[in-house]
């Protein structure tokens, strides 16, 4: 099985691609901007229930209001705030507050508490968010779950296990490795199967944002029905297993009329880690690089630091300062250099210089 899209029918958009299956064509959403036109497409062709409401797939309260109705036990507590003015200095109660529409970004949320407030930046921030959608913070383990919807079945491909950075109110996601499925819940794999079908989602992929809580159980951050973005699909190749992306083209072959099994996992463990920027200025140099490229675990940079360059701070999963990959086939050989890693991060990877006059000719040679 490889791992690939057949090639598109025809681009609708940035992000949105038709692709033809034995029962007529399919659209695929890639992005969250996407998914509501996909399955508007997808409802016309059968491949979506009509009677479901395609906002819900976007909304996170419309989206949170479903799921409390069919998996109740799946949702966190939600809070009313619909405006950033209504977000406390002060909550009694640690809160994650998310844009209620964030269709194009990588963590979008801020996590505030008694000893969290958000900063006059991040407040400005929640101002320019329009609507919000906040709920009570349960600590526990996130993770990311990918499948394909087919044959009535969801049949699970990959999945992570997501170690976060806090950065004032924010925490960043800082790498991924992937998690055996035996380590998900028993009954898991039947309840995100079921919120699929009540959000209509009838045939094709579908991506989902969990956290494992410490005392609850699973409880879901979101659910979209796309293919997962990179990096994953690239770790899903560097481990060798046949990712979400190869799941759902042998279900697009069958026209997603076959139940199909979960994807054979990889014998060992793969990861990525991501450098921050903790100050804007000129990046001029990643100094641990070296020492980097010599761990038993480190396999290639996925994103190149961009030396020379101007940099902000980073504040989402697009503004990272460099990725690198990893892979063993012992997790805890991973994990050891995952926490040299992040001692690195955490004290500050990169030499940030001014921006000044004499740096823009550095700066436009690294273009």
């Amino acid at each position: 099985m490889t791992d690939w899209i057949a090639p598109p029918v025809e681009t609708l958009a940035p992000g949105l691609v038709r692709v033809a299956t034995p029962r007529g064509p399919f659209t695929l959403a890639e992005t969250d901007a996407q998914v509501i036109e996909a399955a508007s497409r997808n409802a016309r062709a059968g491949f979506f229930n009509p009677q479901a409401d395609p906002a819900a797939l976007c909304d996170k309260s419309l989206q949170h209001a479903l799921v409390r109705k069919v998996e109740p036990d799946l949702a966190f507590e939600a809070v009313d705030q619909a405006r950033a003015e209504d977000v406390p200095s002060a909550p009694e109660r640690t809160l994650v507050v998310r844009p209620r529409l964030s269709a194009s970004s990588k963590g979008s949320a801020l996590v505030i508490g008694p000893d969290r407030p958000p900063s006059p930046a991040e407040r400005a921030y929640l101002a320019r968010c329009g609507a919000l959608h906040a709920h009570v913070h349960e600590p526990g383990q996130p993770i990311f779950v990918n499948g394909v919807v087919s044959g009535g079945r969801l049949a699970l491909a990959d999945v992570w296990r997501c170690i976060l950075m806090p950065i004032g109110c924010r925490d960043i996601l800082a790498s991924v490795v992937n998690l055996p499925r035996a380590a998900l819940p028993a009954d898991l794999t039947e309840r995100l199967g079921r919120l699929a079908r009540a959000l209509g989602i009838l045939a094709g992929p579908v991506h989902f944002e969990l956290v494992l809580t410490q005392a609850g159980g699973a409880r879901l951050v979101k659910a979209a029905p796309r293919l997962a973005t990179e990096p994953l699909p690239a770790l899903c190749r560097l481990g060798g297993q046949p990712g979400q992306r190869a799941l759902f083209e042998r279900a697009r072959a069958h026209g997603f009329e076959t139940a199909l099994p979960d994807t054979p996992e990889p014998e060992g463990f793969v990861a990525d880690y991501s450098f921050v920027v903790d100050e804007e200025g000129v990046l001029l140099d990643l100094p641990d690089l070296p020492e980097i490229r010599r761990l038993p675990t480190y396999r290639y940079l996925y994103q190149e630091p961009a030396l020379g360059a101007r940099a902000a701070p980073t504040f989402d999963g697009y503004s990272y300062g460099a990725t690198v990959f990893l892979a063993h086939a012992a997790l805890e050989v991973l994990e050891a250099d995952i926490a040299r890693l992040d001692a690195i991060n955490r004290r500050g990877a990169f030499v940030v210089g001014p921006v000044a006059d004499d740096l823009v000719p550095l700066a436009e040679a690294a273009r």
